[in-house]
């Protein structure tokens, strides 16, 4: 027996406790008689005071302690009593919520084991889960501690934004594994995690492994979004959460994220990220040719062999001679190559303009190739267009709807595809469509048939 029992059980209040003990255990309807009673008879032995005392640890401690009362085919009932009197100690627990949001209780170095969690909505969630293993989160385990608070955050994200027991299941147990693996590697921060580390983790995980690794795209999403402040060290950057004007975002093929984790050397990534971030805030450009820009001088960055005492800023002009006779060799089209040169171009300047180099380690002008502009006959013979409007009716509405503004009005398909509403409008005796030009930056007004009149 252990010595805090025989203390409490030798003192002149052993008698009181263990009466309110029994009237604590007797509030507990929803749990049989006899599986109070060992619960009872455990705490006794153990000398813990109250229901509400009772944790994940002793919940070990009580697993144990059931194989020498019961039988191994009961374990699983009698633990689970044990958790329905641990949920009944918490009923008055209180949650706060935000803006409809019920916030996380705060972040402890502890084991947080979900079916005991405070938010009684997440801990009814869980509580049915067969593989209870899974639910059980060691946050006192060596590792460093802004993973462990990013591993908490995104766990709770995931409570709260999970569709669906079997979207929470996948979920939960991905993250369990992608926590074990940051631990093994000692990894400081997930929102820093590179290609490599990436696909270090994803050979881990069983095939077919898809879904399972989403779960670091998932983490980096969350993280990105809920911050404060933005995070612009992160290896994600997801625009949702960047605040954009309207007409730099092309809704027809909208740029969802930016990745910097295919650059592993860490000078040139933060670099990278600076560029970009100048490229955001500063310039009037679109985000696809933004993303243009930093998919050209990222596979540049990727592809140098450099080691962590060197950077981008140290590049002579012979590097740079031999890298563009290297893609002078490659079998690309003329104005591919010479579109790499200037996004090259671009980023040397703004390293320049920052102080980073003094000078650019190359002259455009000899590099650059001539092209000729090519002229791609899309025209479309009468007979084609004419069978095609004899058999339109055949077509759903959409698609029809769709054909008569590519061929009555000639517009783009992607034009087509993010017309709303007010794109449609009566001036005095005119019909006119009107639709945002992503490339021109301005509207196009196109005049339509006049309205019709009796």
């Amino acid at each position: 027996m252990p010595i805090q029992a025989v203390r409490l059980i030798e003192s002149q209040d052993a008698a009181k406790w263990q009466a309110q003990l029994q009237a604590e255990l007797d509030t507990c309807t929803e749990v049989h008689e006899t599986y109070r009673n060992k619960v009872k008879k455990f705490m006794l032995a153990y000398g813990i005071p109250h229901i509400a005392e009772l944790d994940y640890e002793w919940r070990e401690v009580y697993a144990d302690f059931l194989k020498t009362e019961v039988k191994p085919v009961c374990y699983s009932t009698y633990l689970k009593a044990f958790d329905r009197i641990k949920r009944h100690s918490m009923q008055r627990s209180m949650t706060i919520a935000v803006k409809g949001k019920t916030l996380p209780p705060p972040y402890t170095n502890t084991v947080l084991f979900l079916p005991y969690h405070p938010n009684e909505k997440i801990a009814n969630m869980v509580f049915n889960a067969g593989n209870k293993q899974d639910l059980v989160w060691d946050f006192s385990r060596k590792a460093p501690e802004t993973m462990k608070r990013q591993i908490y955050e995104v766990l709770h994200y995931v409570l709260e934004n999970a569709k669906g027991n079997k979207q929470l299941r996948l979920y939960i147990k991905s993250l369990q594994k992608l926590y074990d693996f940051c631990t093994a590697e000692q990894i400081e921060d997930i929102e820093q995690l590179t290609r490599t580390q990436t696909d270090r983790f994803k050979a881990t995980l069983e095939a077919p492994r898809g879904k399972e690794s989403a779960i670091i795209g998932l983490c980096c999403k969350a993280l990105f979004l809920q911050a404060e402040e933005i995070h612009w060290n992160a290896n994600v950057w997801y625009m949702e959460r960047i605040h954009l004007a309207p007409e730099r975002i092309d809704p027809s093929k909208p740029v969802k994220s930016l990745s910097f984790a295919e650059v592993e050397h860490t000078e040139n990534r933060r670099l990278l990220k600076k560029y970009m971030r100048y490229g955001l805030g500063i310039t009037n450009l679109s985000i696809n040719n933004l993303r243009q820009e930093m998919n050209e001088v990222r596979g540049f960055l990727a592809g140098l062999k450099q080691t962590e005492s060197e950077n981008v800023c140290m590049l002579t002009p012979e590097q740079m001679d031999a890298y563009f006779k290297e893609e002078q060799q490659r079998a690309v089209q003329t104005q591919t190559y010479n579109n790499k040169v200037m996004c090259l171009l671009h980023f040397f300047s703004y390293l320049k303009v920052r102080g980073y180099i003094e000078r650019i380690p190359f002259d455009e002008e000899c590099y650059l190739k001539k092209s000729v502009a090519q002229h791609h006959n899309r025209s479309v013979s009468q007979e084609v267009t004419e069978e095609v409007l004899s058999k339109l009716y055949r077509f759903p509405e959409e698609i029809r709807l769709m054909y008569l503004h590519l061929w009555g009005i000639g517009l783009r398909i992607s034009e087509v595809c993010t017309l709303k509403g007010d794109a449609y409008y009566i001036q005095g005796e005119d019909a006119w469509i009107q639709v945002y030009q992503i490339k021109m930056k301005t509207y196009k007004r196109i005049p339509s048939l006049p309205p019709y009149t009796s």
